[in-house]
């Protein structure tokens, strides 16, 4: 498929944001990640609480706009008109996060690895849709060199993938994760990260 958009969905110690960044950088497209949602949200110092506000979500989308512009951020380009992007969101934080996604992806040239892009765009939005997972015990392994322990290591990765069930349940109704909501599946148990961006890099054109 020919397609300017990659939107990377991963598990903990999968190394998906390592791939994205990999990504972004060989292709020269820009990188959007929670990170970046969260620094975009700072810089109004803005809180989830008023995020999630539909009294105030206007105006703090507007001076996220025009932070953001004014920052000229080259890695996430936004409209400085917000009333072409507030008519679009409901009041709840996952809408707002879900329409941040959309308006990026409609730029094109981006690899998201945020807030279940995957799933926010939809097989129907022409983004190369990519789960990056790995075994419970390989991705706890890689995990475990920043951890006290390999326990402590397996109990982060099973914590996260809890999580992660209940945030797509939360967000978009997801009751159980499965390969047919991805175009693309790769398991970095065995592949490295390089193999694993050749392997986006061939299917995304």
């Amino acid at each position: 498929m020919q397609t300017n958009v990659i939107a990377i969905s991963r598990a903990l110690g999968a190394n998906g944001e390592v791939i994205g960044r990999e990504l972004a950088a060989g292709l020269g497209y820009r990188y959007l990640d929670s990170e970046i949602i969260d620094l975009a949200a700072e810089r109004v110092g803005a809180t989830a609480d008023e995020v999630a506000s539909a009294e105030r979500r206007k105006g703090l989308l507007a001076r996220m706009l025009d932070n953001l512009a004014r920052a000229n951020m080259a890695s996430v380009e936004m409209p400085v008109d917000p009333s072409l992007y507030i008519q679009q969101l409901g009041p709840d934080y996952p809408e707002i996060i879900v329409g941040v996604i959309g308006e990026v992806a409609a730029q094109g040239k981006c690899v998201l690895v945020a807030h279940g892009a995957s799933h926010a765009l939809g097989p129907d939005a022409g983004a190369l849709r990519v789960l990056i997972t790995g075994s419970p015990d390989v991705r706890a392994g890689r995990v475990h060199k920043d951890t006290h322990g390999p326990g402590r290591a397996r109990q982060e990765i099973d914590d996260s993938d809890k999580a992660r069930a209940d945030f797509l349940k939360r967000f978009y109704g997801i009751d159980e994760e499965s390969s047919d909501q991805y175009d693309l599946v790769i398991n970095t148990d065995r592949l490295t990260v390089a193999d694993a961006v050749k392997a986006v890099r061939a299917v995304a054109g």
